[in-house]
């Protein structure tokens, strides 16, 4: 697992996700919390190839 450093962003915060997670601009995440953990999901683009999505997931 690799980590992702939160920043702050207005009077929020942030994080930037590596183009290897297929997401675009624009693309909105569901999220649910489950104890100290987010889980996120979204919607995926089929124009993306799914060896790169399978790469970003494991």
């Amino acid at each position: 697992m690799k980590n992702i450093k939160v920043r702050k962003a207005g009077n929020s915060v942030g994080i930037i996700l590596p183009k290897e997670s297929g997401l675009q601009v624009g693309d909105l995440l569901s999220y649910k919390q489950d104890g100290k953990k987010l889980i996120y999901e979204w919607e995926v683009d089929l124009e993306i190839p799914l060896e790169k999505i399978r790469k970003f997931v494991q």
